[in-house]
């Protein structure tokens, strides 16, 4: 069965009105358009009244939702912690003006700059990461592709 054109109107509202809402939670804080339903109408060019009819869908459909689940889920309200901290030269000794080799190519080579993750390479102060971003393209982890008097960085975090 082929959808009218009302209901392809309906269905691109809805869509409009989806990404809104997304666009302003992901801004301004989750739930945020719950707060200031009006500007989520700005934003869609969507009448109130429309907001309000696909608001109490969405209420329809989580009320559903809940019912048909057997389980509570409960959002942690505690942030989760990082799997890899952040390197810092300080933390493991590396003195400034240490040198660095890279491992992917050992002609390669930068200056500590601070007790932090700050590297002097080719007279810019820049860090092992954005090097190595450089080099291969994509988005890296400096300490997998430095060492330090022949010890991987990662490895030294690692222990």
């Amino acid at each position: 069965m082929k959808p009218n054109s009302l209901e392809i109107a309906e269905w691109i509202s809805d869509q409009l009105l989806y990404h809104a809402v997304q666009s302003i939670d992901a801004r301004l804080g989750n739930g945020y358009h719950t707060k200031n339903p009006r500007l989520v109408c700005e934003i869609a060019r969507i009448t109130y009244e429309e907001y309000l009819r696909q608001e109490n869908f969405e209420e329809k459909l989580n009320k559903e939702k809940n019912e048909s689940l057997s389980y509570n889920f409960v959002k942690s309200s505690t942030k989760k912690k990082s799997k890899n901290p952040q390197f810092k030269f300080s933390n493991f000794g590396i003195p400034v003006g240490a040198e660095l080799q890279s491992t992917l190519n050992p002609h390669i080579k930068c200056t500590v700059a601070d007790g932090g993750n700050s590297v002097f390479y080719n007279g810019n102060k820049t860090s092992m990461s954005a090097i190595v971003n450089s080099l291969k393209g994509g988005s890296n982890r400096g300490p997998k592709y430095w060492t330090y008097r022949g010890k991987l960085l990662s490895d030294m975090m690692d222990q």
